[in-house]
């Protein structure tokens, strides 16, 4: 591990309020392109919902928040 990394988890565990809650979840791309990749899948709906539930089980509230208001942003 290099010294950044080594660092990582206490300089996050120090952070307070809005900051933490950025940076853990500064890849909410990566999950709405998984998202969308499963929905255009030839799976069937059962696969696809076991695949979406499987990648946000880990997501806080304020997470699937931020990804419930990114789809429905979409459907304006």
């Amino acid at each position: 591990m290099t010294e950044i990394e080594n660092r990582l988890p206490s300089d996050i565990a120090d952070l307070k309020g809005l900051d933490k809650i950025e940076i853990l979840f500064e890849d909410v791309d990566d999950y709405i392109q998984n998202i969308q990749d499963f929905v255009k899948s030839s799976d069937s709906e059962e696969k696809i919902r076991l695949k979406v539930s499987t990648l946000i089980e880990q997501l806080n509230l304020f997470e699937l928040s931020e990804l419930l208001i990114h789809f429905a942003k979409k459907c304006k």
